[in-house]
């Protein structure tokens, strides 16, 4: 079907050119920011005292904070690569909720944008693409893993897991393919 004569999509998303592409992410970005923007002033809360707050092995990155993420489990998960996206947050933002609610957010925005891609690659389908990827950024059931500091492991499994199968429809990218997937997979447990 030409998704230019499509009854439900704007002539707007026929063609991908830079234009294009770049109202669909602002248009998704304004959704984001409207939707999540009220969890910025949110503070820590169920488990994000123990893998923030009280967490010592993401307050310290240097090469034994690193050692120390991977080669360890924490509380009752092994999940090094959010821990240091935990640590990259702490260097940033202290102990300021804000910061990693931010994180999250741009994160899921970004997340939206990988499913429009592969929607797009696996289906040549401008149009399901759009109401697929729309659909996933304003669902209800994100809401935890956007909202909840500590669910940024959802974010990153999801973010790594979508780079791994973007890349592996790509003719010659199988070992990054792998490597992304190895990451999503220290992502979450």
């Amino acid at each position: 079907m030409n998704d230019s004569k499509h009854p439900l999509i704007l002539p707007i998303f026929a063609n991908t050119s830079f234009i294009h592409r770049a109202f669909l992410a602002s248009l998704f970005l304004a959704l984001t920011g409207l939707i999540y923007f009220n969890s910025l002033k949110n503070g820590f809360v169920f488990d994000d005292q123990h893998y923030i707050v009280k967490n010592y092995l993401i307050k310290v990155l240097d090469s034994q904070g690193l050692w120390n993420m991977v080669s360890s489990f924490y509380v009752w998960d092994y999940l090094p690569l959010t821990l240091l996206s935990l640590s990259l947050d702490y260097w940033l933002y202290g102990l300021n909720p804000a910061g990693y609610h931010f994180s999250n957010t741009l994160l899921h925005f970004i997340n939206s944008l990988l499913v429009y891609q592969l929607v797009l690659r696996t289906t040549k389908s401008g149009v399901g693409a759009f109401w697929a990827s729309l659909i996933f950024l304003v669902h209800p059931v994100q809401v935890e893993s956007v909202a909840w500091i500590s669910e940024r492991k959802n974010l990153l499994s999801f973010f790594f897991f979508s780079f791994s199968f973007l890349t592996y429809l790509r003719r010659g990218t199988r070992p990054l393919s792998l490597l992304l997937f190895l990451l999503a997979c220290l992502a979450k447990t």
